[in-house]
């Protein structure tokens, strides 16, 4: 008798543990492939940042899934749309907070200078004098250093990467600002381009901390769950568990009034 009483708590207790899974709210994180922070293999996105959202919804207590890999824009069009949840690597603008619950929680990369490998050597100091320089349409340029651009240097606007990249190679552009990382694997991923557009020896100096913020859509249906996810990325914060790029530091109470 006592062995069937038991057999039924567990079979009971199993049910419930099952139901309460089973009523996990469902977060779609949108992204596209930012190796090595986060990447696919065989259409499963891998990575270190992949791992972060992991432990991030399970200390929130959803489930997390993920989109294809997709351009920022379109992210950025579905965040405003509500037809996806989360995204990360943004970097803050009053516009994007209209639309997007934004927490800053990792470092960025300043935008870096991408010249034609057969550029002539400049001035250091100097080398933006003179030049036109392309920057793209969707991506979110610190106000400081688009003032700094366009007090030394012709500013043009590409729609998206690969058009910026276009100008470049075919010089209609003499440099390209764009965020590292992103920019590097677009050239390594376009024949076009590889081996023929080149990271600038020469770069602006700042001393400033740019960061990065993670958000959830204002128009998501789970936007309730906006107190939980920030706690549990605090707690992250804390464990040094968000931090990509070796040797750096940010402060994060900085966030340029973050709503």
């Amino acid at each position: 008798m006592v062995r069937i009483v038991l057999c039924a708590l567990a079979m009971l207790l199993s049910f419930h543990v099952t139901a309460a899974e089973l009523k996990k709210p469902k977060l779609e994180w949108c992204l596209d492939e930012l190796p090595p922070r986060h990447f696919f293999v065989d259409g499963v996105p891998k990575g270190p940042m992949v791992a972060m959202m992991k432990k991030l919804a399970e200390r929130a207590g959803f489930e997390l899934t993920f989109s294809q890999p997709t351009p920022a824009s379109r992210c950025l069009h579905k965040m405003k749309n509500g037809q996806t949840d989360l995204m990360t690597g943004l970097l803050y603008s009053k516009e994007r907070s209209n639309f997007i619950k934004l927490w800053p929680f990792d470092e960025a990369r300043p935008a870096a200078a991408f010249i034609r490998k057969d550029t002539t050597a400049k001035d250091p100091v100097n080398f933006l004098y003179g030049q036109t320089l392309v920057l793209v349409k969707n991506r979110t340029y610190p106000d400081a250093l688009i003032t700094q651009l366009t007090s030394q240097a012709r500013v043009v606007y590409a729609d998206d990467l690969n058009a910026a990249l276009a100008m470049l190679l075919y010089g209609d552009a003499d440099i390209l600002f764009g965020p590292q990382h992103i920019t590097e694997f677009a050239i390594s991923k376009n024949k076009r381009f590889k081996g023929l557009l080149v990271l600038s020896p020469d770069q602006l100096t700042t001393s400033a901390n740019i960061v990065n913020h993670m958000g959830i859509s204002r128009q998501s249906k789970h936007i309730d769950l906006a107190p939980k996810i920030e706690q549990a990325l605090q707690s992250l914060i804390a464990e040094h568990k968000t931090h990509f790029y070796q040797g750096a530091s940010i402060n994060v109470a900085e966030s340029n009034d973050v709503q």
